[in-house]
Parts: C-alpha cells; structure tokens; sequence
C-alpha cells in the first residue's frame, strides 16, 4: 500500500471515494438490472474502478472492485435465477479477476506518476543546487570566476543600452603567503573569509564581489563614478588596515587596480585586464593603495612623452 493510501482523506475526498466506489458501481448495476441480459454494461464497471484507483489509489481501487463484481453478479443473478448461480458466480469471479487486474495497474500508474512526478521535483533542486555550487566558491561564499564572468557580460549589455557608467576592480591581497606559512592554512583560510565579508560590506546590494583566484578578487560596481569607485577601495583598505591588527606580524594588506569605464567594454576579459594592469602598478609601487587605469594611463604618456 502507498503512503497516499495511508493518508487520511478530507471530507470531500471521503464522499468522492465512497461515491466512485460504491455508489457509481451500484447505479450501474441498477442500469444493468433494468436492461437485462440482453445489453450487458459490463465494460461500464471499468469507468469507476478506474476512475477511482487513479484518484485514490489502491485500496480504494479494490473496493470499487469487489462492489462492481458483487453488483453485476446480482444483475445475473435475478436475471436467470437460482438455476444459473454457478454461472452467475463464474461470470462474477471472472469479471472481479480482470476489474482487480485493471484497477491495480490504474494504481499502479497513479502511483509510478507521484513518484516520477517527486523525482522530477528532486531533480530540479539538485540542478538549482549544483547550478549555484558551480558559481559559487565553496570557501567564501562569494560567486567564482565563471559567475564573475557572466555578471561581467550582463552588465556590459546593460551599459550598452543604457548607457551606465561601469567600474571593475581587482584586489590583490598583499603578504598572504605570511599567514598561511607563519599560522597555517586554516588561519589563511579564515583570512579569506574575513576578506570576503568585508567586500560585502563596502558595495551596494546590486554590486558583486568574487573571489577569481587564490588571493584574488574582484567588484564589479555598476552604475558608478570614479570618486565613487575609489571610495569602495579606500574603505576596503581601511578594512585591510583592521585585519592587519589581528596578524601584525604578516603585513597583510591589499593591492587595487580600478578600471572606470563611461562607455562599455569589449567583453569581461578586456575590462579584468585593464583592472589587472591598474592592480600590478599598485603591487609594484609599494602594496596597500589602489591606482586607477587613468592613473596608469597617465603615467605611462608622461614616460612616453619626449624630453
């Protein structure tokens, strides 16, 4: 027996049951009583019986069974009398055989489709799961490179029908390598995660944090300004200055690059890579600050400039 025939029935499914399977059978062999033998509605019982046993299951299917067989049974029985019982009962075991058979596999079916119809729903969550463990970094929390990546593109289409400014940032985190070889892996993991939380505290609901690499990350702030990007940078780096209390004897600290964009980049790669460029001055103009891609711009005409 199935869980759903276990289940306790409401008042209106109770009378539904009841009339499927009994009342429904009875009236049909009343029907069959007054037409007599010569238009015999046995193919009629099946309506019930299967009606009832894809609604309600096997129990119910059963009883529907036994009522048809019992109700065309008396149907023969009046019509041809005690002399013709044996035959009325042959007739009336054979016909409960094929309605147990039909009414069973009905259940059968009915059941087979709860139980695609869970698995169905089973396997949705667990594509909605593995879907967002495949965007997501499993140590932070913070969307991956391939989210990264694919939030890059919707906002690129964004900026191209809009006509929103965008910024993208990468951070580097400076000196982390101390932690994991002065306090171990587990401290610089825990270091991530304090990182991580710090991002989401300096951006804006509809902005995004990644984590792209081993101390990399990434925002991607959209619609913004360029003093409004530096301002997210300035108080990352505050927070920086806050984790470095608690582990002063690595240095950690952060390398930013900020690209600014007012019309949109090529695709996601272009716009991570003048970021990165931005990122990789920082780094080599002595860790801890953030320099823009127009800064580097800058600086790279100025050298170029003619003396």
């Amino acid at each position: 027996m199935n869980a759903d025939d276990r289940a306790p029935l409401p008042l209106r499914g109770a009378l539904t049951a009841v009339g499927l399977a009994v009342v429904a059978p009875v009236l049909i062999g009343l029907v069959d009583l007054a037409n007599g033998p010569e238009y015999g509605l046995s193919l009629f019982y099946l309506v019930p019986i299967v009606a009832v046993a894809f609604r309600l299951g096997t129990a119910a299917a059963i009883t529907a069974a036994l009522v048809s067989a019992v109700a065309g049974f008396l149907a023969a029985y009046f019509w041809f009398g005690p002399s013709h019982t044996l035959l009325s009962a042959w007739d009336g075991l054979s016909s409960l055989a094929i309605y147990l058979a039909l009414g069973l596999a009905s259940a059968r079916l009915r059941a087979d489709r709860n139980e695609l119809h869970g698995l169905n729903a089973r396997l949705q969550e667990m594509l909605l799961t593995e879907s967002g463990t495949a965007r997501t970094d499993a140590l932070t929390g913070l969307p991956n490179s391939r989210a990264l990546h694919e939030h890059l593109q919707r906002q690129i289409a964004r900026a191209r029908r809009d006509g929103t400014a965008m910024a993208v940032m990468v951070v580097d985190l400076d000196n982390f390598k101390r932690i994991n070889d002065q306090e171990g892996h587990a401290a610089g993991d825990a270091v991530l995660r304090q990182v991580a939380e710090a991002m989401r505290d300096c951006i804006r609901a509809g902005d995004l944090a990644a984590r792209f690499g081993g101390d990399e990350f990434a925002l991607v702030l959209s619609p913004v300004q360029p003093r409004d990007a530096e301002a997210v940078a300035d108080r990352l780096l505050a927070s920086m200055a806050v984790l470095r209390q608690a582990h002063p004897d690595s240095d950690i600290g952060a390398s930013i690059g900020i690209a600014w964009f007012d019309r949109p980049p090529s695709d996601p790669d272009a716009a991570l890579r003048r970021a990165d460029q931005a990122m990789y001055v920082s780094k080599v103009g002595g860790k801890g600050r953030h320099t823009t891609d127009a800064d580097v711009r800058a600086h790279d005409s100025g050298f170029n400039t003619p003396r």
